[in-house]
């Protein structure tokens, strides 16, 4: 008996120790979202993967943003000088949206399924979704 006890929690700690966390955070908005809305996505989507990578030490690998067009909403692409306090370029890092690629439908199947490829069993995706309606992010596992 304690011969399996320790083989209980040998597994548990095996997977504790080399799971890995993997996010989807998935920001679609309206073409013609004013830049009121987009300022609040882009604050919402950016603190949620910065709770992931700080807090929750998500690999930044493991963590893929989708947002409305593919591109940071605080990059100077669009024009406006957006806080620091929510940019990835306090941590170094020019952009936090995958390749570039913009939120949609058929976006978000297709990186599931690579990722469907490259998960283990014991591994873990969460999926974040963007609810311009409450301005929160809904998580689905």
């Amino acid at each position: 008996m304690f011969r399996d006890v320790i083989l209980i929690l040998s597994l548990m700690l095996f997977t504790f120790l080399y799971a890995e966390k993997y996010a989807i955070i998935y920001t679609e908005l309206q073409e013609n979202s004013s830049s009121k809305v987009m300022e609040a996505a882009w604050k919402t989507t950016f603190l949620k993967w910065e709770e992931l990578y700080r807090k929750d030490n998500y690999k930044l690998e493991n963590i893929y943003v989708l947002y409305s067009d593919g591109i940071d909403y605080s990059s100077t692409i669009y024009g406006i000088n957006l806080d620091l306090r929510y940019s990835p370029h306090q941590y170094g890092i020019d952009y936090i949206c995958y390749k570039k690629t913009p939120a949609s439908k058929d976006n978000i199947e297709t990186l599931t399924e690579i990722l469907k490829d490259k998960l283990k069993s014991e591994d873990e995706l969460n999926i974040f979704k963007y609810d311009p309606d409450t301005s929160k992010l809904i998580e689905s596992k």
